[in-house]
């Protein structure tokens, strides 16, 4: 089932993505799919404001992820942005605001319509249990792979 294939393109995949923390992340990160016309001008704002209330930070196994997102309104094009982080970033955990995790996967999601959206976070999640592929996925340097690895695992 490819039903979340157009969400991914070697575009947004960006490896070895220099930020000190999640702000300037959200800043860089925003700035980038704005020139690129996935999201409004309003998109940080509610990129912070969402993770504020909302923490996406996810301790899983072998690495910790986080998987920032904010509301429909504020995308033009659906995707989803995958980042490797230079070091790991900090994000609060999820459903525990005041618990940490050290990021090493971003998965920032963009999407502009409810549908199909509790299905796609339960794939990921079970990608990001999987050990040999987020193995492979930590060690990959080519962005073609990478969307390739993705598509395997989640669609």
């Amino acid at each position: 089932m490819g039903l979340f294939n157009e969400l991914f393109s070697e575009d947004l995949v960006f490896l070895d993505f220099p930020c000190r923390d999640k702000y300037e992340f959200f800043e860089k990160i925003s700035r980038l799919l704005l020139e690129k016309g996935f999201v409004k001008p309003s998109f940080q704002k509610a990129l912070v404001e969402r993770e504020e209330k909302y923490p996406t930070g996810l301790r899983t196994t072998p690495f910790h992820v986080a998987i920032p997102h904010t509301d429909p309104a504020n995308i033009v094009r659906p995707f989803i942005a995958v980042i490797r982080p230079e070091r790991a970033v900090e994000f609060n955990e999820m459903g525990m605001s005041d618990e940490k995790v050290e990021a090493r996967f971003l998965f920032l999601l963009g999407l502009n319509r409810g549908e199909g959206q509790t299905e796609l976070l339960s794939r990921l999640i079970h990608l990001f249990n999987n050990r040999e592929a987020m193995e492979r996925l930590i060690k990959e340097n080519d962005r073609g792979n990478v969307i390739r690895l993705l598509k395997e695992n989640i669609n």
